[in-house]
């Protein structure tokens, strides 16, 4: 608006926007949006560490005035980054139905950088058993081997949809908080794509930066190669695990 105008020359002096940033690593940033999120707005809500958005969301980093005072055409808001577009890309990590279940999702997230705590169940362990299948060229729901091990409803996922082959999230496992990574063997056989290894990448590093320990559920056959894979950037964005996991001074264990 007009009252960020401090100077001749629209200076802009306000610090939300560097402040904001520089909080990375220093402490979790949640940012929660419903409706519009449009420009600025939604140059903060990407700078953020976990994204929530409800369902009736629109985000674009400009609005449709904006778009047309540009000279690229008249859009309706509605046009301009609905949730579904949102969530796909990765921008968006968790949707949520409503403010009340994005309220309740920001305190779930929070909660596992508070610590432990005393009560927790799980589920009979046995289970595990018989979720893997003995011939390994089956796929198998990793899921449910993730929710069998996590403490009862703790499992927090994020990206469901953006970089399927690689699953991210938050369990408990007997009340502590734990960061997770899991290759998800439905997808691409577990093989690593670009879009898997951008998010697997990030993930990592807010989850050292902030200092959660990583379960890694590995069951991947490698890195997606092939023509159709070297154009989505898979040097670069494969490189960015590699980079990620040398910085890691977290405790990390695979399985």
């Amino acid at each position: 608006g007009d009252t960020d105008v401090t100077t001749q020359i629209a200076g802009l002096n306000i610090r939300s926007f560097s402040t904001w940033a520089g909080l990375s690593g220093k402490v979790p940033r949640i940012a929660v949006n419903n409706g519009y999120c449009f420009a600025g707005n939604a140059a903060l809500f990407g700078c953020a560490d976990f994204t929530i958005a409800t369902r009736h969301s629109w985000l674009g980093m400009a609005g449709p005035a904006m778009i047309e005072g540009g000279g690229l055409g008249r859009f309706e808001p509605t046009d301009i980054g609905p949730v579904e577009v949102q969530e796909k890309n990765g921008v968006v990590d968790i949707v949520a139905n409503d403010e009340a279940h994005a309220t309740a999702l920001a305190r779930q997230l929070l909660s596992y950088f508070q610590g432990p705590v005393a009560a927790w169940s799980a589920a009979p362990q046995e289970v595990l058993r018989d979720v893997v299948p003995l011939d390994r060229r089956w796929a198998y729901p990793v899921r449910r081997v993730i929710e069998t091990l996590a403490d009862t409803g703790s499992f927090l996922e994020l990206q469901r949809i953006y970089g399927r082959s690689i699953i991210t999230g938050f369990i408990r496992l007997e009340g502590r908080p734990v960061a997770l990574i899991a290759n998800d063997c439905q997808q691409l056989g577990g093989a690593v794509d670009s879009e898997a290894a951008l998010k697997a990448a990030r993930f990592l590093r807010i989850c050292d930066a902030l200092g959660l320990p990583v379960l890694s559920l590995t069951d991947t056959p490698g890195f997606m190669v092939g023509p159709d894979s070297e154009k989505q950037g898979a040097v670069r964005s494969m490189s960015e695990l590699f980079i990620a996991g040398a910085a890691m001074t977290v405790p990390v264990v695979a399985i």
